[in-house]
């Protein structure tokens, strides 16, 4: 019985690990996808100095958007990607050796956890979550506003010359981006929720564990 509870208790704790992780991945994450964004002003400064000099070219209007569009899509998966193998790469399972001794391997590991580790490493998952959801949002806005505003500006503004509005552009792909992030969004609600719940039931559980403790 013991062991059983211990073992839930450290896959709780390694998936705590991960969800911490991310919050270290974050940093990389958003750094990767405004290194494509930087590159994508690159081309377009580039592109309206050509204009400047030579006069504008449909066929070069076009070039760049359709470029501009695949930088952003491969930063995106790319950042996407670097979070996903920094996560992947979180080492869990070392304590299950401890547990296979049974209930003294179980004591064992409750003797060694560090508690207020545990209750920071648990608000670091909670912040990395958080932190994670809202760049993701953002990344999906800023990616749709780009993809949108080049599509219209290589075939609306070029061969039809209807001028592009970027703020109602921004505003329907804030709408996409929120329709898309839906269930991300609450999947990390109901999992910051979960990381609550089990922050109190830790400072209760380590409460009790230290007055039992001291009695013994």
């Amino acid at each position: 019985m013991l062991s059983a509870k211990m073992a839930e208790l450290m896959n709780v704790l390694d998936k705590v690990k991960k969800y911490r992780e991310i919050l270290s991945s974050t940093i990389d994450f958003a750094l990767t996808v405004s290194a494509s964004v930087v590159i994508i002003l690159i081309i377009n400064v580039f592109g309206n100095l050509w204009t400047v000099f030579y006069g504008r070219n449909l066929a070069l209007g076009t070039v760049v958007g359709n470029v501009s569009i695949l930088i952003i899509i491969a930063g995106t998966i790319v950042g996407f990607l670097r979070v996903f193998f920094r996560v992947k790469a979180v080492k869990v399972g070392e304590w299950k050796v401890t547990l296979s001794e049974g209930a003294p391997g179980a004591i064992k590991l409750l003797q060694e956890l560090k508690w207020e580790t545990i209750f920071n490493d648990i608000r670091s998952a909670k912040l990395g979550l958080s932190l994670y959801g809202l760049i993701k949002l953002f990344v999906y806005w800023t990616s749709l506003t780009l993809i949108l505003y080049f599509w219209q500006y290589a075939f609306l503004e070029t061969y039809i010359h209807v001028s592009v509005n970027i703020i109602v552009t921004a505003l329907v792909s804030l709408i996409l981006a929120l329709g898309l992030s839906n269930k991300d969004i609450r999947q990390r609600y109901e999992q910051i929720g979960h990381l609550d719940s089990l922050l109190w039931e830790l400072r209760w559980f380590e409460s009790e564990y230290r007055r039992a403790d001291f009695k013994t």
